[in-house]
């Protein structure tokens, strides 16, 4: 069974974080599809991801990493998802779709410069 270790992350904007999917039986190698969908978030304001990771026997953790894009626009926060999807027989848990916010970052907040 495939899960994600949090229902939601945030991540500044022009930064990235690392998303943990988890499964508990590790007596056999599986896979699992992991893609991201956008919500209020366009395409452009984050790196899409639609891969498939591989577990082998014994492991238990990955992990991706989610980019979250500069745009220089002051618009508030925005969401995506990533969702965990079954491959073949494979068992996906709960949280099987974690929520990203991206944090607004406006152009004053990164301009400021330190005397």
């Amino acid at each position: 069974m495939f899960f994600f270790s949090r229902r939601e992350y945030s991540v500044k904007e022009g930064d990235s974080i690392e998303v943990a999917i988890l499964r508990h039986d590790s007596s056999r190698a599986a896979s699992v599809r992991v893609a991201t969908s956008s919500k209020t978030a366009k395409e452009e304001d984050y790196v899409p991801i639609d891969k498939i990771l591989f577990f082998g026997i014994d492991e238990n953790y990955k992990s991706v990493e989610v980019f979250a894009k500069k745009d220089y626009i002051t618009e508030g926060d925005e969401f995506f998802t990533l969702q965990l999807l079954a491959i073949e027989s494979n068992t996906i848990g709960y949280p099987s779709i974690a929520t990203v916010r991206i944090i607004d970052m406006p152009m004053s907040d990164s301009s400021a410069t330190s005397s």
